[in-house]
């Protein structure tokens, strides 16, 4: 079904975007927020917040307020725009543009049957790298969705950006939940109290998640990378109680949290060979063969430093848990 609505078409530098008003629920409809999900709803309600959706519900259907800002698409139609008459028109069908910018006010008018006349943002068919372009220029400007949320959503290829953002974002979450075992004890700005420096955990990080290097974690979304990361130091931190935080072991110095990433790819392999899933008991079944390795700087390590010392660790830890080694992973995860 064909639909023309009145238009302006407005090219800044070497972009060409067409500004338009169309019905909420007409605009639901044609948009998504993610190709992951075959059900809409759960889309949204999985990569965005309930609560916020409902608030700006009932800000707009009970308070009777007003979006006037605009709801930013990407269509992956054509959309034909007649200059002389100042019209757009495409044809009306599910799930055709993607939501750059507005994806909770978009779910938000949603949960209302009512429909009201929003003012849409419209590009035609931009690429993958324009359409994250797009989205960090709205977002360095102005509070939005996460910034690392763009890549669970879209196909994106993981550039250097992408992993210094995500990184950042998984070792923020990490010191900022109270279940984490990092809980307040990254050194956010580098200095002051804490076990590791933030850019000491992201650059390690970084490893993990870079495509370019088959790295381990690079095929999981955010909130799965998330969770491997807390229940894999959650397990370290079981086993080693007494190493954990003190001044006199290495563990969660550099050289011994050096150790333990290069470790992960390892542990998460024979876990999801084992068992497929990472839970922390899963994890600790595994680790158990190095339980009583001697992090200590007093002991066997004394004396070891730098990337020698690394090696050195990831080595006998390797050995240890050498028993354990099985079948491939099965590549999915349960957490």
């Amino acid at each position: 079904m064909k639909k023309t609505f009145k238009a302006l078409e407005v090219t800044q530098n070497d972009w060409k975007f067409y500004v338009f008003s169309i019905k909420s629920d007409m605009l639901y409809r044609i948009a998504y927020v993610s190709r992951r999900e075959t059900d809409k709803k759960e889309g949204y309600q999985r990569n965005l917040s309930l609560k916020r959706a409902k608030e700006i519900n009932d800000y707009v259907f009970r308070l009777k307020g007003i979006i006037p800002n605009n709801i930013i698409l990407n269509f992956d139609v054509d959309l034909n725009y007649d200059a002389s008459k100042q019209t757009i028109s495409f044809d009306v069908k599910d799930d055709i543009a993607w939501v750059i910018d507005g994806q909770h006010r978009l779910f938000g008018l949603s949960l209302s049957d009512k429909a009201i006349d929003v003012v849409v943002v419209a590009f035609e068919k931009l690429d993958i790298p324009n359409q994250a372009k797009v989205f960090r220029v709205i977002n360095s400007t102005q509070k939005g969705v996460n910034a690392s949320l763009i890549y669970d959503l879209i196909d994106l290829v993981k550039d250097a950006s992408f992993l210094e953002e995500r990184a950042h974002e998984l070792v923020k979450k990490l010191n900022d939940d109270p279940e984490s075992p990092w809980y307040q004890q990254i050194k956010m700005l580098g200095t002051g109290k804490g076990l590791i420096t933030q850019s000491a955990f992201v650059d390690n990080l970084k490893l993990l998640l870079d495509e370019g290097k088959r790295a381990s974690l690079h095929i999981y979304t955010e909130e799965e990378q998330y969770g491997i990361l807390k229940n894999y130091f959650s397990a370290i931190k079981f086993l080693f109680p007494e190493d954990w935080g003190n001044a006199n072991s290495l563990l969660t110095k550099t050289m011994g949290f050096y150790s333990l990433m290069l470790l992960l790819p390892t542990v998460l392999q024979l876990c999801l060979s084992a068992t497929s899933d990472f839970k922390v008991n899963t994890i600790i079944g595994i680790l158990e063969p190095i339980k009583d390795y001697d992090f200590s700087s007093k002991g066997l390590l004394k004396g070891v430093s730098g990337k020698a010392g690394v090696e050195r660790i990831v080595s006998e830890l390797n050995v240890l848990l050498k028993a354990a080694r099985k079948a491939k992973p099965t590549g999915r995860i349960k957490l």
